[in-house]
């Protein structure tokens, strides 16, 4: 009886120990994930960034010379550059999602403000055309 108990002690004290570990790790790598998080959501609203969407491999990234700072979004991972240091992180179904989301966004933002300058200046041009065809009197 005492060899059962034993033996039991043991494997609540080996699958206690390997939670505690489990859960440390796992610490680590959420606060990784919320600062990589961080600095990708400052840099897609940072007014300088330039951003680029390669449609057919969906990888999305995102350039700031002033900063220095290149990142890639790709497959749910995110790889942070700059001349010094490389990070890369993966994240979780959801974050990832999130992120898209607010690149998707603010691309789509970008791509208006373009579309919507263009044709203004044809709009206008169009009306300037009218107006010199109205004073030749025809």
């Amino acid at each position: 009886m005492k060899r059962i108990y034993t033996y039991i002690k043991r494997r609540i004290i080996l699958f206690f120990g390997k939670t505690r570990y489990k859960n440390y790790i796992d610490e680590v790598i959420d606060a990784n994930e919320k600062v990589c998080k961080s600095i990708c959501i400052r840099m897609i609203n940072h007014e300088k960034s330039q951003f680029l969407l390669a449609p057919i491999s969906m990888k999305r990234f995102i350039k700031n010379d002033d900063l220095g700072i290149f990142i890639l979004l790709y497959n749910k991972r995110i790889k942070i550059t700059n001349n010094k240091y490389h990070y890369d992180i993966e994240f979780l179904e959801r974050d990832w999602d999130r992120l898209c989301y607010l690149y998707d966004n603010k691309t789509e933002k970008i791509r208006e403000e373009l579309e919507n300058g263009v044709f203004n200046k044809i709009n206008d041009s169009l009306n300037n055309i009218l107006i010199t065809i109205k004073k030749d009197g025809v």
